[in-house]
């Protein structure tokens, strides 16, 4: 799906309402549970890894999800990293586009 400024639509569009919630302390304390997690996992493949997304923003309030991105050398080298991530327990949600990986957490 685009529109006229040839933007991209990855996924589907988001059914129902969007629900934003007060600013949550704990988003940053699960954003360091799974960064432990995935840091031990993809260990020398992993070049870096930042909490992202409105949920990041202390006091500000956000959809309640916690975005995570993970920085490998080459993303297209799925060998390089996606069997620790499953094994890690996280599960591929979106098909890869333009480089981007799409997983979420188990638990």
């Amino acid at each position: 799906m685009t529109d006229s400024n040839n933007s991209v639509l990855i996924g589907d569009v988001e059914k129902g309402q969007i629900h934003i919630a007060p600013y949550d302390s704990a988003w940053p304390v699960k954003y360091e549970t799974h960064a432990r997690i995935v840091t031990e996992a993809l260990g020398d493949a992993l070049l870096a890894i930042h909490h992202i997304g409105s949920a990041s923003v202390p006091g500000l309030g956000a959809k309640p999800i916690v975005d995570i991105l993970v920085v490998v050398a080459d993303s297209s080298d799925e060998a390089s990293y996606l069997p620790a991530l499953e094994d890690a327990g996280y599960v591929l949600i979106l098909p890869r586009f333009g480089g981007q990986v799409d997983y979420a957490a188990s638990a």
